[in-house]
């Protein structure tokens, strides 16, 4: 097995690391399109049980637009399960290691992938 160039795996961690910064706290930060689906939700909501004075509860709202934004991603649907539990046992400096670590794991794993199947 032909192990990848030093150079190319702490270039592969530095990578991970910084393009997955932001995914720790994507559920989190304040999205533009917030409002439209927040808008589409509430219409929704009304029309499927025909009850134009319905109002949308605020968590059924938050867990759907939670559910959306990390479709894009089914890691961070568990992800954002864990983060949670992970920030109070531990704290959120540690727990945004771990998930870095987590996902720079993840880019290695990718490239002996792709090791693997250069050999045939």
């Amino acid at each position: 097995m032909k192990i990848p160039p030093c150079r190319l795996v702490i270039l592969a961690a530095i990578a991970s690391f910084c393009a997955n910064w932001s995914f720790a706290f994507q559920i989190t930060y304040v999205n533009t399109s917030v409002d439209t689906f927040y808008k589409l939700a509430k219409t929704a909501y009304k029309q499927s049980r025909s009850c134009p004075t319905c109002i949308l509860p605020e968590p059924q709202w938050l867990s759907q637009w939670s559910v959306t934004v990390s479709m894009f991603y089914p890691g961070t649907i568990f992800g954002f399960a864990m983060v949670p539990f992970m920030t109070k046992c531990m704290g959120v400096k540690r727990s945004l290691g771990i998930m870095c670590m987590a996902a720079t794991i993840g880019v290695a794993v990718h490239f002996l992938a792709l090791s693997f199947l250069s050999f045939g």
